[in-house]
């Protein structure tokens, strides 16, 4: 029984270890960076200039051109600075995050999708339906890192999903062609694609 004991409570000491270093990261550097204020600070004093004079650290009032995105609650930010911070890579950071240089506060940080090679097909009705989210997905693809290839026609998303789908079965690659489209415009009888249509 005490042999039992003991190995339950190393396995679970193990256990706690592993999920604690899953969660567990590095400081993330916001020094030379350009901040946003996210809706929930609009309005509100956030930090004395000289916080940010002294980690060179501009505003911007365009979310697109931001590294860093201020919110009060990281993790209940908008929905827009979420697909931005995914896209680019920016930080989502709490006011105490940046004012202890990291040692305090929030921060979620993301690995830039862009940086991940991609065909994208974005249809005419989608990109009416989210201006304000085509903005981020535009400024995203303009960015030095951005690896994405935006596909001019439906034509050509079906003949690069064909591409990477129509291969041996452990070089399969189904995400490499993506496509945002309406809901209306929603493709069922193509199983092979990844279709995204999203709604306000």
């Amino acid at each position: 029984m005490l042999k039992h004991t003991q190995r339950n409570r190393k396995e679970r000491k193990s256990w706690e270890a592993r999920q604690t270093n899953k969660i567990t990261h590095d400081k993330v550097a916001i020094l030379n960076k350009t901040y946003f204020l996210d809706s929930s600070l609009q309005g509100r004093e956030i930090l004395p200039q000289w916080v940010f004079d002294s980690m060179q650290i501009t505003k911007t009032d365009t979310l697109e051109l931001s590294d860093l995105v201020l919110s009060r609650w990281p993790g209940r930010h908008q929905q827009l600075v979420h697909w931005h911070a995914v896209l680019t890579g920016a930080c989502i950071v709490s006011p105490s995050y940046v004012a202890s240089a990291g040692e305090a506060g929030s921060c979620l940080s993301f690995s830039p999708a862009i940086r991940s090679k991609r065909f994208v097909w974005i249809s005419d009705a989608w990109e009416s339906e989210h201006p304000k989210l085509m903005r981020i997905i535009s400024s995203a693809f303009r960015r030095a890192q951005c690896k994405w290839e935006r596909l001019e026609s439906k034509q050509d998303f079906l003949t690069s999903t064909h591409f990477f789908v129509d291969r041996a079965k452990g070089q399969v690659r189904k995400f490499s062609a993506i496509a945002l489209v309406s809901a209306l415009e929603k493709v069922y009888e193509e199983p092979s694609l990844l279709i995204m249509a999203l709604r306000d």
